[in-house]
């Protein structure tokens, strides 16, 4: 390994802004691995590199001596955890986190102290911690202790890992992806209730993998009426890691059996119905595991800003949207998508229906977004192909 140390007599020893860079990309593919599975909490890693001879490699002067990333459900922290496993190395050592540590005493003690308290000589961070109780008073405590800090490596990188995060903690409301699955010829499916295998294989296991990565998915009404889905992750290994469940009565209320409500003893699912109904719905559904948010009304429908502040106060970060075209359609109006996933298959709506009328075009569901026809403010940023399926991804632009 290259020697990529400066010495210095009066200062322990720093690691040159490629290797900062380096080893922030990999703390930040290491956070990744908790990913909608942290609580409240984000999925933050730490790496503890000892600025030393390794103790396998006798040609590198640094090493990672403990790693951490944000326990299930939230705590610990990914700093105590590192420190842990560095042990004794990690006095003299550098931090690489990719949030800003945190200064606030809740059931532990901050993240800030305990990287003080085991001798740690640098820090470098990724992201700023824009929750009151930190947002910048972490690398304060470290500066005052006579730690260096260095901010802002890989930040961009870091942001998007973070990005429900950052959303509950700026906005009041959780990041947004919009999920579609359209035939080749733009439709989402038919009226008439039936269930239309629009994907392949490989891009429905894409779905369950996005689904183990976010904290809720919602869908209307009309979607668990029609299909009656589970909306759970069912990729083996990863059952644990399905989001919870949300479904908006507007007019049509869900029925009070099936396979949708089965599941709420055990996934956790929310009916957000409005506030003059949540009695009545609360006795309806009195047999069954589900919970409730009672939401305000505009023009007759549920006010989906205020659905979208009341999921953040309950610790939704991540929220994918997988409702039909009018669900898709309302949260687009009312500018509450940041992200677009279009799943476009090879196959048009009329092969795809083996009795499909010639004259029943009038009941396709046609998508409100396109490749062709993506809304005012979005940008390309990814492309992938599963099988015969293509895969694109928009993101609003900041």
């Amino acid at each position: 390994m290259v020697n990529d140390m400066v010495n210095s007599t009066d200062q322990p020893k720093i690691v040159q802004p490629a290797v900062d860079k380096r080893l922030m990309q990999a703390a930040i593919r290491y956070a990744r691995r908790h990913s909608g599975i942290t609580g409240t909490n984000p999925s933050v890693a730490c790496f503890i590199v000892a600025q030393q001879q390794s103790p396998t490699n006798p040609n590198a002067n640094y090493w990672i001596a403990g790693r951490g990333v944000t326990a299930i459900g939230g705590r610990p922290h990914a700093e105590p955890i590192a420190i842990k496993e560095a042990g004794l190395h990690a006095k003299g050592a550098t931090a690489y986190v990719t949030l800003e540590p945190c200064a606030h005493h809740g059931i532990t003690a901050p993240c800030a102290s305990t990287l003080i308290n085991a001798g740690i000589k640098r820090v470098v961070s990724a992201q700023r911690d824009p929750d009151s109780r930190v947002d910048s008073k972490g690398f304060q405590m470290l500066l005052e202790a006579g730690i260096e800090v260095v901010e802002g490596v890989e930040a961009q990188q870091a942001a998007w890992g973070l990005r429900g995060y950052l959303s509950r903690k700026t906005r009041s409301r959780p990041w947004v992806t919009l999920k579609l699955a359209v035939t080749g010829d733009g439709y989402l499916g038919v009226r008439d209730g039936r269930q239309v295998a629009i994907t392949g294989a490989v891009t429905n296991t894409q779905t369950h993998l996005l689904r183990s990565r976010a904290d809720a998915v919602l869908v209307g009404s009309g979607t668990v009426i029609n299909d009656d889905p589970s909306l759970n992750c069912r990729l083996p290994g990863l059952e644990d890691r399905s989001p919870v469940r949300v479904a908006v009565e507007n007019v049509t209320q869900i029925a009070t059996t099936g396979n949708f409500i089965d599941m709420a003893a055990k996934v956790d699912t929310y009916i957000a119905c409005p506030q003059q109904n949540l009695k009545s719905r609360k006795v309806d559904l009195a047999h069954t595991s589900c919970k409730f948010i009672a939401c305000d009304l505009k023009n007759g429908k549920i006010a989906l800003p205020e659905l979208l502040t009341d999921l953040g106060e309950i610790g939704v970060a991540f929220l994918m949207v997988e409702g039909g075209g009018k669900m898709a359609s309302a949260f687009l109006e009312n500018n509450l998508v940041d992200e677009v996933i279009l799943y476009k298959s090879a196959q048009s709506l009329e092969n795809l229906l083996d009795d499909i009328a010639p004259d029943s075009r009038d009941a396709w569901i046609h998508s409100p977004v396109l490749p062709d026809g993506v809304p005012e403010g979005f940008q390309l940023s990814a492309q992938w192909k599963y099988g015969s399926d293509r895969v694109t991804r928009y993101i609003l632009n900041p």
